[in-house]
Protein backbone atom coordinates (compact mmCIF):
# COMPACT_ATOMS: atom_id res chain seq x y z
CA UNK A 1 0.00 0.00 0.00
CA UNK A 2 1.11 3.13 -1.02
CA UNK A 3 2.32 6.12 1.95
CA UNK A 4 2.83 9.72 0.87
CA UNK A 5 5.89 11.05 2.00
CA UNK A 6 9.59 12.35 0.97
CA UNK A 7 11.14 9.97 -2.02
CA UNK A 8 14.70 9.45 -1.21
CA UNK A 9 16.19 9.48 -4.21
CA UNK A 10 14.50 12.52 -5.69
CA UNK A 11 13.69 14.13 -2.51
CA UNK A 12 9.79 14.87 -3.62
CA UNK A 13 6.49 14.48 -1.55
CA UNK A 14 5.50 11.75 -3.43
CA UNK A 15 3.08 8.58 -2.85
CA UNK A 16 5.66 6.10 -1.66
CA UNK A 17 5.73 2.48 -2.64
CA UNK A 18 5.01 -0.44 -0.45
CA UNK A 19 7.71 -2.71 -1.28
CA UNK A 20 11.33 -1.39 -2.74
CA UNK A 21 14.01 -4.10 -3.02
CA UNK A 22 17.38 -3.22 -1.80
CA UNK A 23 19.26 -6.19 -3.82
CA UNK A 24 17.08 -7.23 -6.71
CA UNK A 25 15.74 -10.34 -6.53
CA UNK A 26 17.02 -11.33 -9.76
CA UNK A 27 20.42 -11.10 -8.62
CA UNK A 28 19.48 -14.11 -5.83
CA UNK A 29 16.86 -15.78 -7.30
CA UNK A 30 18.80 -18.46 -8.75
CA UNK A 31 20.28 -19.10 -4.84
CA UNK A 32 16.65 -20.25 -4.00
CA UNK A 33 16.72 -24.42 -2.87
CA UNK A 34 13.76 -26.46 -3.74
CA UNK A 35 11.88 -25.23 -0.69
CA UNK A 36 12.50 -21.66 -2.46
CA UNK A 37 14.85 -20.69 1.01
CA UNK A 38 18.62 -19.33 0.71
CA UNK A 39 21.68 -18.52 3.00
CA UNK A 40 21.49 -15.27 3.82
CA UNK A 41 24.66 -14.06 6.31
CA UNK A 42 24.25 -11.74 8.92
CA UNK A 43 27.99 -10.31 8.20
CA UNK A 44 27.18 -7.78 11.75
CA UNK A 45 25.52 -9.35 14.00
CA UNK A 46 27.04 -11.35 17.23
CA UNK A 47 28.29 -15.11 16.21
CA UNK A 48 28.28 -14.47 12.47
CA UNK A 49 24.74 -15.88 12.36
CA UNK A 50 23.03 -17.46 9.19
CA UNK A 51 19.68 -17.75 8.02
CA UNK A 52 17.72 -19.45 5.86
CA UNK A 53 15.01 -17.09 4.20
CA UNK A 54 12.03 -17.15 1.91
CA UNK A 55 11.23 -13.64 1.31
CA UNK A 56 13.66 -11.11 -0.50
CA UNK A 57 15.42 -7.92 0.92
CA UNK A 58 13.62 -4.97 0.80
CA UNK A 59 12.02 -2.04 2.65
CA UNK A 60 8.71 -0.15 2.85
CA UNK A 61 8.17 3.53 1.80
CA UNK A 62 11.96 4.63 0.68
CA UNK A 63 10.62 5.73 -2.68
CA UNK A 64 8.39 6.43 -5.14
CA UNK A 65 7.02 4.65 -7.68
CA UNK A 66 9.04 6.68 -10.20
CA UNK A 67 12.70 6.13 -8.56
CA UNK A 68 12.28 2.53 -7.66
CA UNK A 69 10.39 1.53 -11.15
CA UNK A 70 12.08 3.89 -13.99
CA UNK A 71 15.59 5.82 -12.52
CA UNK A 72 16.72 2.38 -10.44
CA UNK A 73 14.53 -0.28 -12.34
CA UNK A 74 16.70 0.83 -15.82
CA UNK A 75 19.56 0.34 -14.20
CA UNK A 76 18.14 -3.47 -12.66
CA UNK A 77 17.08 -4.06 -16.35
CA UNK A 78 20.38 -3.44 -17.61
CA UNK A 79 22.08 -5.48 -14.94
CA UNK A 80 20.26 -8.31 -15.08
CA UNK A 81 20.21 -8.82 -19.26
CA UNK A 82 24.04 -8.66 -18.58
CA UNK A 83 23.81 -11.45 -16.29
CA UNK A 84 20.97 -13.47 -17.81
CA UNK A 85 21.50 -12.88 -21.55
CA UNK A 86 24.50 -14.05 -23.62
CA UNK A 87 23.21 -11.60 -26.43
CA UNK A 88 23.49 -8.07 -25.06
CA UNK A 89 24.67 -6.50 -27.83
CA UNK A 90 28.20 -5.20 -28.03
CA UNK A 91 28.77 -7.53 -25.02
CA UNK A 92 31.77 -9.56 -25.34
CA UNK A 93 33.17 -12.23 -22.90
CA UNK A 94 35.86 -14.55 -22.86
CA UNK A 95 38.60 -16.30 -20.45
CA UNK A 96 41.74 -15.83 -19.94
CA UNK A 97 44.84 -16.75 -17.50
CA UNK A 98 46.97 -14.71 -15.28
CA UNK A 99 50.98 -15.42 -15.20
CA UNK A 100 49.74 -16.56 -10.86
CA UNK A 101 47.75 -19.05 -13.03
CA UNK A 102 44.11 -17.29 -11.92
CA UNK A 103 41.43 -17.69 -14.76
CA UNK A 104 40.19 -14.43 -15.65
CA UNK A 105 36.57 -13.99 -17.08
CA UNK A 106 37.62 -10.60 -19.62
CA UNK A 107 34.21 -8.98 -20.60
CA UNK A 108 34.22 -5.55 -23.00
CA UNK A 109 31.03 -4.23 -24.48
CA UNK A 110 29.97 -2.97 -20.81
CA UNK A 111 27.54 0.25 -20.38
CA UNK A 112 29.84 1.55 -18.34
CA UNK A 113 27.64 4.30 -16.67
CA UNK A 114 24.61 1.54 -16.23
CA UNK A 115 26.98 -1.17 -14.46
CA UNK A 116 28.99 1.32 -11.71
CA UNK A 117 25.58 3.05 -10.89
CA UNK A 118 23.73 0.10 -10.41
CA UNK A 119 26.35 -1.35 -7.84
CA UNK A 120 26.52 1.88 -6.68
CA UNK A 121 22.56 2.02 -5.70
CA UNK A 122 22.51 -1.35 -4.18
CA UNK A 123 24.82 0.08 -1.71
CA UNK A 124 22.90 3.47 -1.93
CA UNK A 125 20.19 1.65 -1.00
CA UNK A 126 21.58 -0.52 2.15
CA UNK A 127 22.40 2.90 3.31
CA UNK A 128 19.24 4.36 3.68
CA UNK A 129 17.18 1.14 4.34
CA UNK A 130 15.56 0.25 7.57
CA UNK A 131 15.34 -3.49 7.00
CA UNK A 132 17.88 -5.30 9.85
CA UNK A 133 19.91 -6.37 7.15
CA UNK A 134 21.86 -3.91 6.70
CA UNK A 135 21.55 -1.98 9.98
CA UNK A 136 24.75 -1.55 10.17
CA UNK A 137 25.66 -0.28 6.95
CA UNK A 138 27.08 2.94 7.07
CA UNK A 139 28.59 4.98 4.18
CA UNK A 140 28.76 8.57 5.34
CA UNK A 141 29.03 11.61 3.39
CA UNK A 142 28.94 9.39 0.29
CA UNK A 143 25.69 8.47 0.70
CA UNK A 144 24.41 12.37 -0.74
CA UNK A 145 27.45 11.75 -3.40
CA UNK A 146 25.98 8.73 -4.84
CA UNK A 147 22.12 10.09 -4.20
CA UNK A 148 22.84 12.73 -7.17
CA UNK A 149 25.21 10.18 -9.44
CA UNK A 150 22.17 8.14 -9.15
CA UNK A 151 19.58 10.44 -9.73
CA UNK A 152 21.45 12.26 -12.30
CA UNK A 153 22.57 9.63 -14.15
CA UNK A 154 25.98 10.56 -13.55
CA UNK A 155 28.74 7.58 -12.93
CA UNK A 156 32.01 9.70 -12.05
CA UNK A 157 35.21 9.11 -13.71
CA UNK A 158 36.49 5.24 -13.31
CA UNK A 159 39.08 6.47 -10.71
CA UNK A 160 36.12 7.40 -8.67
CA UNK A 161 34.34 5.09 -6.47
CA UNK A 162 36.27 2.21 -8.39
CA UNK A 163 34.49 -0.71 -9.09
CA UNK A 164 36.16 -4.61 -9.00
CA UNK A 165 33.80 -7.73 -9.13
CA UNK A 166 35.41 -11.69 -8.51
CA UNK A 167 33.53 -14.62 -9.19
CA UNK A 168 34.28 -17.20 -6.01
CA UNK A 169 33.60 -21.37 -6.86
CA UNK A 170 32.41 -23.67 -3.92
CA UNK A 171 33.83 -27.47 -3.77
CA UNK A 172 31.70 -28.98 -6.58
CA UNK A 173 33.15 -26.04 -9.00
CA UNK A 174 29.87 -24.04 -8.88
CA UNK A 175 29.33 -20.39 -7.97
CA UNK A 176 29.38 -20.21 -3.97
CA UNK A 177 25.60 -20.14 -3.01
CA UNK A 178 25.62 -17.18 -0.55
CA UNK A 179 24.10 -13.63 0.16
CA UNK A 180 25.86 -11.58 2.73
CA UNK A 181 25.35 -7.58 3.35
CA UNK A 182 27.66 -4.89 2.54
CA UNK A 183 31.02 -4.48 4.96
CA UNK A 184 32.63 -1.54 5.24
CA UNK A 185 36.31 -2.60 5.05
CA UNK A 186 39.59 -0.44 6.06
CA UNK A 187 42.62 -2.48 4.46
CA UNK A 188 44.76 -1.21 2.08
CA UNK A 189 45.26 2.54 3.16
CA UNK A 190 41.55 2.92 2.67
CA UNK A 191 37.78 2.60 3.00
CA UNK A 192 35.99 0.17 0.66
CA UNK A 193 33.27 -1.99 1.20
CA UNK A 194 32.24 -5.39 -0.19
CA UNK A 195 28.90 -7.64 -0.44
CA UNK A 196 28.41 -11.20 -1.56
CA UNK A 197 25.33 -12.08 -3.86
CA UNK A 198 25.04 -15.60 -5.84
CA UNK A 199 28.82 -16.60 -5.96
CA UNK A 200 30.26 -13.12 -7.08
CA UNK A 201 31.96 -10.46 -4.65
CA UNK A 202 31.45 -6.69 -5.52
CA UNK A 203 34.18 -4.41 -4.25
CA UNK A 204 33.32 -0.80 -4.47
CA UNK A 205 36.41 1.78 -3.44
CA UNK A 206 34.96 4.92 -0.82
CA UNK A 207 38.34 6.96 -1.01
CA UNK A 208 40.19 7.12 -4.36
CA UNK A 209 43.74 6.48 -1.64
CA UNK A 210 42.93 2.78 -1.52
CA UNK A 211 45.71 0.40 -2.74
CA UNK A 212 43.41 -2.67 -1.82
CA UNK A 213 45.11 -5.03 -5.15
CA UNK A 214 41.85 -5.33 -7.18
CA UNK A 215 41.23 -2.51 -7.78
CA UNK A 216 44.77 -1.37 -9.19
CA UNK A 217 44.53 -5.00 -10.95
CA UNK A 218 41.03 -6.03 -12.37
CA UNK A 219 38.99 -2.20 -12.39
CA UNK A 220 35.78 -1.66 -14.15
CA UNK A 221 37.17 0.85 -16.69
CA UNK A 222 35.25 4.02 -18.57
CA UNK A 223 35.90 1.52 -21.95
CA UNK A 224 33.31 -0.61 -20.70
CA UNK A 225 35.96 -3.30 -19.65
CA UNK A 226 36.43 -5.21 -16.96
CA UNK A 227 38.23 -8.28 -15.67
CA UNK A 228 36.66 -10.78 -13.33
CA UNK A 229 39.23 -13.00 -11.49
CA UNK A 230 37.67 -16.67 -10.59
CA UNK A 231 38.76 -17.95 -7.39
CA UNK A 232 38.65 -21.03 -5.71
CA UNK A 233 39.98 -23.88 -3.58
CA UNK A 234 42.09 -22.69 -0.28
CA UNK A 235 42.48 -19.03 -1.79
CA UNK A 236 38.26 -18.65 -2.04
CA UNK A 237 38.56 -20.13 1.69
CA UNK A 238 40.83 -17.01 2.90
CA UNK A 239 39.07 -14.47 0.77
CA UNK A 240 35.55 -15.81 2.27
CA UNK A 241 37.27 -15.65 6.28
CA UNK A 242 38.71 -12.09 4.95
CA UNK A 243 35.54 -11.05 4.30
CA UNK A 244 34.44 -12.04 7.96
CA UNK A 245 32.01 -15.15 6.60
CA UNK A 246 33.41 -17.56 9.32
CA UNK A 247 35.61 -20.04 9.48
CA UNK A 248 32.38 -22.38 9.85
CA UNK A 249 30.76 -21.23 6.86
CA UNK A 250 34.07 -20.75 4.27
CA UNK A 251 34.88 -24.34 4.95
CA UNK A 252 30.79 -25.63 4.42
CA UNK A 253 31.62 -23.66 0.73
CA UNK A 254 35.28 -24.04 -0.25
CA UNK A 255 38.42 -26.08 0.55
CA UNK A 256 40.44 -25.22 3.25
CA UNK A 257 43.87 -26.94 2.55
Amino acid sequence: MKKPGICQLCLQQKELISSSHIIPEFMYKPLYDINNQMFMKFLERPGNIVKRVQTGIFDKHILCEDCDNRLIGQLEHYFASILFDNKTKGLNIHGTQDPNGTHVVNVSGLNYPMFKLFLLSILWRAHISKNSFFQKIDIQSNAETFRKMILNRDPGRDVLFRIAVAAIKDKSGGLVRLVTTPEVKNLGGGLFTTFVINGFIYFIDLQPASTFRLFDKYPLLENGEIRIPVIHGKLANDLLKGLGIGGDMADYFTDSN
